[in-house]
Parts: C-alpha cells; structure tokens; sequence
C-alpha cells in the first residue's frame, strides 16, 4: 500500500491528471480525505470502474486488438468464435447495486464531513462553548441559590419565633425566599 499524489496516479495510469480528478468526482476512483490515493485501491478501482474499449478521450480505442478466430483444421476455414453473452440483467443489478451503495456511501460521509466542518465554524466564530464550561457555570449559579436559601432560618428565625399569626410566618417566608431568587434574577447573589 503505498499512498501518492494524484501526479504519481495520473503517470501510473498513463492519463491527464484532469482524467483522475474526473473519475475521483464521477466515483470510480476512491481519493483519501488527505488528497493522497492508494494504489492498490486505484489500480483495483480503475481496472473495475473504467472501460477500457474507450481511449483516453472517451472515443473508440484504436489500439484494442480484437482476436481473430483461429482456422478450422478440417475445413480450413474460420472457426465462428465463441460470442461472448451480453450480460445477464443479475449482473447489471449487482453493479448497479455496488455503484449506488457506494454513492450512498460517499454521500454519508460528505455528510458528516460538511457537518464537523459547520461545528468547527461555529466553535471557532464564538457560537458554541464547550459543555465542560456550560456545566460549570450551572453548577456555580445553583450552588449560589442553595447558599442564599439555606440562609433564609438564620435571618427570619427571631421574627417567625415572634410572631403567633400563621398568615404573618407565611408571608415572612414568601417574602425571603422571593428575595432570594429576585437576587439571582437581577445578578446579585454571585
């Protein structure tokens, strides 16, 4: 496995490194996230993906030599060579089936790539903090709530203890602990 860049691949192929960028778009050759291809990958992919009746500019190659059917021996005449079939419509469907999960597959992953670079963007443009963070200060502004609460006996304790009227108690307490969290509202108690 050896990885190179796409100059290396277009020499290795005797092509245009335009016609590697084109098969790495139209999905016949598989390029690595980091720009390098791997060889055995892309000579695999090439010889698979890529029809090779065709020369270099898409036109019929010239240079395909077609085998010519040997004589009979008893008649001396040429033998009919074997045709070989057209493909079953098993064949085109498993093909098309690999050509399309592969889409598929690479659809996915541009997905989660366009993603983790949106998250990247926003992390970087201020728009997002990290949860560690997040969690912190929750965790300060209830601790401060709890604090100021837990205070509310030791400041009402002689008044309550004075008072004989239940809708006085009530309203002494509903009173502090209004105050508490208006406090909070406002950015008093830190």
């Amino acid at each position: 496995m050896a990885l190179v860049g796409i100059g290396v691949i277009a020499r290795m192929l005797e092509r245009d490194p335009k016609a590697i960028r084109n098969a790495v778009r139209s999905g016949r050759i598989t390029q690595r996230p980091d720009g390098l291809f791997d060889t055995d990958v892309v000579m695999a992919e090439w010889e698979a993906n890529t029809n090779h009746e065709l020369g270099r500019k898409g036109r019929p190659n010239k240079n395909v030599v077609q085998m010519a059917s040997p004589l009979d021996p008893v008649t001396n005449v040429l033998a009919s060579a074997p045709v070989d079939p057209l493909p079953r419509d098993e064949e085109l469907a498993e093909k098309n089936t690999k050509a399309t999960d592969f889409a598929k597959a690479r659809a996915a992953s541009q997905i989660y790539d366009a993603r983790l670079k949106k998250l990247r963007y926003e992390e970087k443009a201020g728009n997002l903090v990290p949860a560690r963070d997040v969690e912190d200060a929750a965790h300060k502004a209830l601790r401060c709530i709890r604090d100021a609460c837990l205070s509310i006996p030791s400041r009402v304790s002689n008044q309550i203890a004075s008072e004989t009227n239940a809708e006085r108690i009530y309203q002494l307490l509903e009173k502090e602990i209004s105050a508490v969290f208006e406090d909070f509202a406002e950015g008093k108690i830190a």
